[in-house]
């Protein structure tokens, strides 16, 4: 009952489902991992890797109505998107920062995550600035509704050194990041103290 963990298997790449209108290759995009409940794509900021050594992707999920995936704590039960980038070409270190969540409450297990659509905005750090960017990335990740079920995204990504373009999906990366705590207008948290019975800790 509630978000128990009563599994069943989503099968990776169903092109029949219910996101097979979502296009696949676009420019700077992995293809779409498709299952009845989710459809997961690597989505980047520009077209190649740029000067700077760093590039700004985005993990993309399009949800089916009424099922969910989670936050970095995810409450009661779930637990969030895990990447795993085994057998990446020229890939250092990889970030992935959390947008603020919504909160569900269902027969009284509160968690929080994501419903509909969500973009986790993403930090690629490169061995070579000069080099391109090959990535695979297996994506293990929790979807619950009235049951919840294990999914595994399987995405590939080339990115060619160079300058290159912004990507149309730049937009939506920006507009993820801009919900991720302590990044939204500059606002961030600089001190903590506590007070116990008149006695400041900072």
């Amino acid at each position: 009952a509630g978000e128990s963990p009563v599994f069943s298997i989503a099968l990776p790449g169903d092109a029949s489902g219910p996101f097979a209108d979502l296009a696949d290759g676009a420019p700077g995009t992995s293809d779409w991992d498709r299952s009845d409940q989710a459809a997961v794509r690597l989505i980047a900021a520009r077209t190649a890797t740029g000067d700077s050594g760093q590039v700004r992707l985005g993990l993309h999920y399009e949800l089916t109505p009424g099922w969910k995936v989670y936050w970095r704590s995810a409450g009661d039960a779930g637990y969030p998107p895990v990447i795993t980038w085994l057998g990446s070409e020229n890939l250092a270190e990889a970030a992935m920062a959390w947008p603020a969540p919504h909160r569900f409450e269902l027969f009284g297990i509160q968690t929080a995550g994501y419903a509909e659509s969500v973009v986790f905005p993403l930090t690629l750090t490169l061995r070579d600035a000069a080099a391109p960017l090959r990535l695979q990335a297996e994506v293990d990740y929790l979807i619950c509704k009235d049951i919840c079920i294990p999914g595994l995204a399987r995405l590939s990504l080339s990115l060619p050194s160079g300058p290159g373009e912004v990507t149309p999906a730049a937009h939506l990366i920006d507009r993820h990041a801009a919900r991720v705590p302590g990044t939204a207008h500059g606002i961030g948290l600089e001190q903590a103290a506590l007070d116990l019975a008149g006695r400041r800790i900072s």
